[in-house]
């Protein structure tokens, strides 16, 4: 099992995690190492096809069944080299 080092964020906030500034003026909170600055993006339905925009993001899945995430061929997307796109499924599905 590999370790991860957090830092607190304050005294009221939980030892794990990191207190950011959100958007709206609310706080966020993101492991100590997370890139703040990377785009998120929340995907609800059962199906998605990746977009050069989404190039360097992370794209989230909440929908509570499975999603069909689809990767585009090249003559249709043309992504650089070495792109990356990490993808988290945060509902059930």
């Amino acid at each position: 099992m590999a370790q991860v080092s957090m830092v607190w964020g304050g005294s009221s906030d939980p030892p794990s995690l990191v207190t950011l500034g959100g958007v709206d003026g609310n706080a966020g909170w993101l492991p100590l190492g997370v890139d703040p600055t990377v785009l998120v993006t929340t995907q609800s339905g059962t199906s998605y096809t990746f977009a050069l925009a989404d190039a360097g993001s992370q794209v989230l899945f909440s929908n509570g069944s499975a999603v069909t995430a689809t990767v585009p061929p090249n003559s249709s997307v043309a992504f650089p080299i070495g792109t990356t796109i990490d993808i988290e499924q945060a509902g059930a599905g």
